[in-house]
């Protein structure tokens, strides 16, 4: 925890200039972040598994049993550029898949944190902060993806923050069919979404959490807690109360 809590600091020695990368360049937040995360999950012993390593961290003696999924600046675009949702989303997995996840928006000062059967924590680290109105709808992806006529838009490349908001009923529905997105892009903010009561799934009907060391794309659907038993209701005939 401490460890994402301390990205903050990190990215207090970056600069920020307000341009965004080239696509394929590295981000600075991006990379100071990851060396952070990672060297800290090292030091305890733990596998990192993180989008700006091309292969998993093997720094000392390692837990056969715990990984640790990392995406260090979830948002990075919307850090270069200054507004949106932005900061660490990380996950940690046993045998019994995710099992604790934190997700730290920056932006607005909101820390979410989820531990598998004992629910969702929110910590506010500003004094004061308006939530952003959102559309009910989301299409998510990659700040470059089109948009798609009749859905209603915050396409900001912000996963896990996405899903977080989505599990504390800030909009109903994201819907990625990008293709772009990654386990350690969506494993933090799923595992919220989860113990939230909400729901989601694979577009092609894989399954979202990797059994290894796994870097494929998905397309997500998923929906907030009470949109989920709104169609869980509808589904079984059943008279909401």
């Amino acid at each position: 925890m401490q460890a994402v809590l301390d990205v903050e600091d990190v990215l207090r020695t970056v600069d920020r200039d307000g341009r965004e990368s080239t696509e394929g360049s590295p981000n600075p937040a991006d990379t100071a972040a990851h060396r952070h995360l990672v060297s800290s999950a090292a030091a305890v012993g733990v596998r990192a598994i993180s989008e700006e390593d091309a292969q998993p961290s093997e720094v000392g003696p390692l837990s056969a049993d715990l990984r640790l999924y990392v995406d260090p600046i979830d948002g990075s675009r919307n850090w270069e550029t200054g507004s949106g949702p932005f900061g660490p989303s990380v996950c940690l997995l046993d045998s019994g898949g995710p099992l604790w996840s934190a997700v730290y928006d920056l932006d607005a000062g909101r820390l979410v944190t989820a531990e598998r059967g004992r629910g969702v924590t929110t910590r506010s680290t500003l004094p004061h902060h308006d939530v952003e109105r959102r559309p009910p709808v989301v299409l998510g992806g990659p700040s470059w993806a089109p948009y798609e006529p009749g859905l209603r838009h915050a396409v900001n490349g912000a996963t896990a923050h996405d899903l977080c908001a989505l599990a504390l009923g800030e909009y109903e529905i994201y819907l990625d069919t990008t293709n772009t997105v990654r386990p350690w892009d969506y494993l933090g903010g799923l595992l919220v979404l989860r113990e939230a009561g909400g729901y989601c799934a694979d577009l092609d009907g894989r399954v979202l959490v990797p059994d290894a060391e796994e870097r494929f794309t998905r397309r997500l659907v998923a929906l907030s807690p009470a949109m989920t038993r709104m169609v869980r209701t509808s589904s079984t005939g059943r008279t909401s109360t």
